[in-house]
């Protein structure tokens, strides 16, 4: 049985006698479909390519069809390649190799071989879909507001609508599922391999982009965006971590943390008007480069941009959108960008609705008459108290997509009680996960986790020790109160005094009910807890500050891209800038080290390093990971083409409005 593991970028020879992988080949970035025939297995790629694999010699020969391929079939002597970006089914002649694209005008989505016959979906045409507006209610993103500048901008929902704005060097494939993880060139034209020793990236940009305002994109612009991360004061919030953690590796990026007001990267961001390039020099290899340059933080900004905060209304777009209006916590306003057109299918295609509203400041219950009212057209993130109703009157309109994300509890591993491991277990074997989630908004809302890594990323497999009977597969199941409790005892941290922060702002994790019940489990194993409201910048800022000696935390860690080290490098290594836990191993720091090394080979090479961090981080239970959340959207029944992506949730540009 042959797979085609799409996370891993692998095709898997199965032995279905013994139900094991006992073959794993490299097969592109992101291969989304398998089929076999005329002696060999051929899988496809997103990326634009069909592979041949003699399964007798391991030869493997490439076949370019360009587009998306989104699904392969062998049938008739031939293979059939369903394009979800031409339009078209290519076939291909397994002797020849010759291509042969057959239009059907509608974009494939999926094929099947009967005999001599193909069989394809499709979705209906563009012209039919294409207009109209789109009006979208999210909650949760007027409760979070914050900034919108893609300088310092660092939630979800600012990088969802940014995305449909503005761009950069690089981006992602523009699908829902796990082939939306696959880097594409955006106003780069290609993606650049690496030079000297993987320190050096050449950009070359596509030619003739326009801001909005009809002004040309050059390549200073990229510099300017990056030193401006720099220069924009960070102190005191919980931004202030993102220059070194996106751009500390610039050649310069040093002196402009230490004098940010005079930051000057033009030896490690060397840009060319006459070659239209834009030439990146970096102090040591860094495997996740090509995903920091993704990072809206590094979208280029035109001269004369303020090196201070802005709203994203202030700053001109590439996209196929440009803001129209913007309100902080009460609503965003896209139109169409009149000098937008589509360089890259991939990355930014152009959108169906013409105008796109999302209004933050309706309340729960008034959001969810307006979506059966008709008076909204999707629900993001629908009030806990309504999911109910929702899901039993609403089933086909009410979709979950996976948030490639881990909530958990930090303990602080260098004051008591959690500087005893025997103690850090003992809350991870008590907590009862199930509970957290009810708390959380139900089983709709979430999955229990034991480990560091969630489900959705390279390196993930199934972990937990911390159940009653744990088995095989790694699933939670319940609590082990028994276990904890001697745990404690041989720790010798029972009756220790433990203090509970509650959040101090809306938007924080946790709620009040949530950090009562941590207290209560606290208390049930023999600590004396309570339970202390946090003033100020709020519960993550006073986190973030060692100087507070917080000894139990919260954290809502959310993939800023697809690799493993984003959850385990900045948060548990010893160097970790936001190693709430402060955490350090210096064996597991320098198995990580290897991983990394690993991975300039892709990520494939490094998946099962990975996979013993994550579990040997586990064991050492300097977390108590809770839950991966999922998002769920309520669409009204006149809204189609549902696209959930791992990192921008659901594609708004991508939803037809009847």
């Amino acid at each position: 049985m042959w797979v085609a593991a799409q996370e891993t970028g692998e095709l898997l020879r199965v032995d279905p006698a013994g139900d094991q992988v006992v073959k794993r080949i490299p097969a592109g970035q992101s291969p989304d479909g398998v089929t076999v025939g005329a002696g060999a297995v051929w899988v496809a790629d997103a990326g634009g390519a069909v592979t041949r694999f003699d399964p007798r010699t391991d030869a493997e020969r490439p076949f370019s069809v360009g587009g998306s391929p989104a699904g392969v079939a062998y049938a008739g002597g031939a293979v059939w390649v369903a394009n979800s970006l031409t339009g078209a089914v290519d076939r291909i002649d397994p002797r020849s190799g010759a291509v042969q694209p057959i239009h059907l005008g509608n974009e494939p989505t999926g094929l099947a071989g009967a005999g001599h016959q193909v069989w394809a979906t499709v979705l209906p045409s563009l012209a039919s879909h294409r207009g109209g507006t789109l009006t979208v209610l999210d909650y949760e993103g007027g409760l979070q507001g914050g900034p919108t500048d893609p300088a310092v901008a660092d939630y979800v929902w600012a990088w969802q609508m940014l995305s449909m704005t503005n761009d950069g060097l690089v981006g992602y494939l523009r699908v829902a599922g796990l082939a939306g993880d696959q880097l594409v060139p955006d106003l780069a034209a290609t993606l650049p391999v690496p030079t000297g020793g993987g320190t050096t990236y050449v950009f070359q940009l596509r030619s003739g982009i326009r801001y909005s305002t009809g002004q040309l994109v050059r390549p200073e612009d990229f510099r300017r965006a990056i030193e401006r991360v720099f220069m924009i004061d960070h102190t005191g919030t919980v931004f202030s971590f993102i220059p070194p953690y996106a751009f500390g590796g610039i050649v310069g990026a040093r002196q402009c943390e230490r004098t940010p007001r005079r930051c000057d990267l033009s030896r490690g961001i060397v840009t060319s008007d006459a070659a239209n390039t834009v030439t990146f020099h970096l102090t040591a290899p860094d495997p996740q480069f090509l995903y920091k340059v993704a990072f809206p933080w590094a979208y280029p900004v035109p001269a004369g941009t303020p090196d201070h905060v802005i709203s994203a209304a202030q700053l001109p777009a590439t996209g196929p959108y440009m803001t129209k209006s913007l309100v902080s916590g009460h609503s965003w306003v896209l139109v169409r960008n009149p000098r937008f057109r589509e360089w890259s299918p991939q990355a930014q295609p152009g959108g169906y609705p013409d105008r796109i509203v999302v209004r933050y400041d309706v309340p729960p219950g008034q959001a969810v008459a307006d979506l059966e009212g008709g008076r909204a057209d999707a629900l993001l993130s629908p009030p806990p108290a309504s999911l109910g109703q929702l899901a039993t009157r609403y089933t086909s309109q009410l979709h979950s997509g996976p948030v490639v994300a881990t909530f958990a509890l930090t303990l602080n591993t260098r004051i008591p009680p959690f500087n005893s491991l025997d103690a850090r277990r003992a809350l991870n074997y008590a907590i009862d996960r199930k509970t957290m989630i009810a708390l959380a908004g139900g089983p709709l809302t979430a999955q229990p986790t034991c480990q560091i890594l969630p489900p959705t990323m390279p390196g993930y497999q199934p972990y937990c020790p911390y159940s009653l009977h744990p088995t095989p597969n790694g699933a939670w199941t319940a609590p082990d109160l028994a276990r904890a409790r001697q745990l404690v005892r041989a720790s010798g941290t029972r009756g220790d005094p433990v203090t509970v922060n509650l959040g101090s702002l809306p938007s924080e994790f946790p709620d009040p009910a949530t950090a009562r019940h941590v207290a209560s489990v606290l208390d049930r194993l023999g600590y004396r807890a309570t339970v202390r409201p946090v003033r100020g910048n709020g519960n993550s800022a006073t986190q973030a500050d060692p100087r507070n000696r917080v000894q139990i935390g919260y954290l809502t860690w959310l993939e800023d891209f697809p690799a493993p080290w984003d959850f385990i490098g900045p948060l548990l290594t010893c160097a970790g800038n936001t190693n709430w836990a402060e955490f350090c191993n210096r064996g597991i720091d320098a198995q990580v080290q290897r991983a990394l090394t690993l991975q300039a080979r892709g990520l494939a090479a490094a998946e099962r390093s990975w996979a013993t961090i994550d579990h040997e981080l586990t064991d050492q239970a300097p977390w108590v990971p809770l839950y991966t959340p999922r998002h769920l959207t309520v669409l009204s029944a006149h809204v189609g083409n549902y696209q959930f992506h791992p990192l921008w949730n659901l594609l708004l540009d991508q939803l037809w409005v009847r």
